[in-house]
């Protein structure tokens, strides 16, 4: 899974955690620095987890390759984005 955050006006960080959610890998770079994290997993169900960590709000974009969103519900359709919203970032990912 590799996924990069940036284009913030104040610090956020990002996190991967398993299904259980437990940290696989973090990235706090702090400041205005893009955040990045690379990291090869097995098959199953991943977590990138945005965190906001500065003074003010702020928005964001995300990057992810490497994975597919998981499957959707029965009578869904797959979402597939290039930016990253709230309701976005709470989509599960499953690595192939």
């Amino acid at each position: 899974i590799n996924s990069k955050l940036y284009g913030m006006n104040d610090n956020v960080d990002l996190q991967l955690l398993d299904a259980n959610g437990k940290v696989l890998a973090t990235s706090a770079k702090g400041s205005l620095s893009s955040d990045a994290i690379s990291k090869s997993v097995g098959p199953g169900t991943y977590y990138l987890h945005v965190y906001y960590s500065g003074t003010s709000s702020t928005t964001y974009w995300l990057r992810i390759s490497g994975a597919t969103l998981a499957t959707p519900l029965p009578g869904t359709k797959q979402t597939v984005f290039t930016t990253a919203s709230a309701s976005d970032l709470k989509k599960l990912l499953t690595a192939a």
